[in-house]
């Protein structure tokens, strides 16, 4: 058996998690070829025995060395060193690219936008005035951090991490509707809902769509400074 107790320290500083610290010492480990592509590893319960750690932690390490493509883990089988390691091996640049300090301007032609380079940066000891921001604290992180892992171990995970409807997600288009419908009074279905990144891409392609180069457009004194700029990107006065 590997010699996993002596060669992992079992010393951990206080300047990164200690998961962080022990897949490092593991990937050192391969990297030095010291552990092979294809050894299969100790069990989340051995392993946390042998090196004196909480058997979550292990957990917790092996997801994040599967996550870097180190290790697979195979359900029913074990959890074992891939056989092609995710090593980044950089390439010699050619002479002539090596010498060149590099363009001090690009090679073409950008679009200014003089409106947005005064955009006002919030002092520390300035008060905002606005909808206020949730506390991340209450975010259920381990709820979070349980799902994506369930999620991303599924033999469909890939199917998740593309594009979906550019309208958004049909569950959450039905369950908006619905909702708008009983508490507005409106009588709309998913097909007139457009999820959006945000209520600023929501301001942009609202106002692409209204707003016209030369319109006038009404604010107020104390309206929402990023919208100003929007309608003046759109070229309204």
């Amino acid at each position: 058996m590997f010699p996993w107790r002596t060669v992992l320290k079992h010393e951990y500083n206080l300047e990164s998690p200690v998961y962080l610290q022990v897949s490092n010492q593991i990937i050192n480990e391969i990297r030095n070829g010291r552990v092979k592509p294809g050894f299969k590893l100790p069990g989340t319960r051995q392993m946390a025995e042998l090196i004196k750690l909480n058997r979550k932690t292990i957990t917790i390490i092996y997801d994040e060395l599967e996550a870097q493509g180190w290790i697979k883990i195979i359900p029913n089988k074990g959890t074992f060193v891939t056989k092609s390691l995710p090593e980044i091996r950089p390439e010699e640049l050619e002479a002539k690219t090596r010498n060149n300090k590099g363009l001090r301007k690009a090679g073409f032609k950008t679009k200014a936008f003089p409106f947005f380079r005064d955009y006002p940066s919030i002092d520390k000891n300035e008060f905002v005035f606005d909808e206020g921001f949730p506390d991340v604290g209450l975010a259920p992180i381990k709820e979070f951090a349980s799902s994506y892992r369930r999620v991303l171990k599924t033999k469909s995970y890939k199917n998740l991490l593309t594009y979906s409807d550019r309208k958004g997600d049909h569950k959450l288009r039905d369950v908006l509707s619905d909702y708008l419908n009983q508490t507005r009074g409106m009588s709309c279905t998913k097909a007139n809902i457009q999820i959006t990144r945000g209520s600023q891409m929501g301001l942009y392609l609202a106002i692409s769509i209204i707003i016209s180069p030369g319109d006038n457009v009404i604010v107020g004194k104390t309206n929402y400074s990023t919208a100003n700029k929007t309608f003046q990107n759109a070229g309204a006065k």
